[in-house]
């Protein structure tokens, strides 16, 4: 099973995750939203990752999943 990942990240701070989804439409849906509402500068954004469940990445903080 995948899931969706919207993930905010901020140039040279970091990232996090700000919602889950199971279908892309909704993760796409909720990225265009929150881009609108709480992305204040050229430097931040949100990206979505598709991420399979149960299964073990061994590079975590590379970034897991694939950008989508």
């Amino acid at each position: 099973m995948e899931v969706y990942m919207v993930i905010h990240e901020v140039a040279y701070e970091g990232s996090s995750v700000v919602g889950i989804f199971s279908d892309y439409v909704k993760a796409r849906s909720f990225q265009v939203d929150y881009d609108a509402k709480e992305i204040e500068s050229k430097y931040e954004g949100t990206v979505i990752h598709k991420v399979e469940v149960d299964k073990v990445y061994d590079r975590a903080f590379f970034g897991i999943g694939e950008e989508v």
